[in-house]
């Protein structure tokens, strides 16, 4: 369902497992430092940092496989409505990307994405801090339906909850080959 930047469709969606992991810690982040959602994905220090620092941190020899991808995600800011659309090498998925339904993220947001067929199998929703960590909750793009503060996220048990901008939880991102 990703269209690439360059043109055509993407053939694989490629995403981690379970939360990133220094070691024995997680590589937990916010949305933004402050407590706002406004801008929603698009205007996110997470979104900078899945494009840069993320995205630099791969060997140069898989940096290329990986290609820029469209991507539609809620205006935030307290707006029940607005779709905006990014280009990203990497990003967070939508709500509706992981649970198939719109619980908290705008209407508009939920009707313009699908599924991913990985996160139908709710226990794949569940990711640990790294391989051998606990279970954690963790981000997704999708700004919370009129709210100026709150994204979406997956709680521990997988099920969808919110969370202010500037709290800390997994970072799980995805990306296109």
């Amino acid at each position: 369902g990703k269209t690439l930047t360059a043109g055509g469709t993407c053939n694989f969606i490629v995403g981690v497992k379970n939360g990133l992991a220094n070691g024995t810690t997680g590589e937990y982040g916010y949305m933004n430092s402050s407590n706002d959602n406004t801008g929603g994905w698009s205007s996110c220090a997470r979104r900078t940092w899945c494009n840069s620092i993320f995205y630099n941190a791969l060997p140069s020899t898989l940096k290329g496989i990986f290609k820029q991808f469209s991507n539609t995600s809620g205006v935030g800011g307290g707006a029940s409505s607005g779709l905006q659309t990014t280009n990203d090498y990497f990003a967070l998925p939508a709500e509706k990307e992981i649970f198939g339904a719109r619980t908290y993220a705008q209407t508009d947001e939920a009707a313009a994405l699908t599924q991913f067929t990985y996160y139908e199998t709710s226990s794949n929703r569940i990711k640990h801090c790294g391989n051998s960590g606990s279970a954690n909750g963790w981000w997704e793009r999708s700004p919370n339906s009129g709210s100026s503060s709150y994204f979406c996220r997956v709680d521990s048990g997988g099920s969808a909850v919110c969370n202010g901008a500037n709290a800390s939880s997994l970072l799980a991102p995805f990306g296109c080959i």
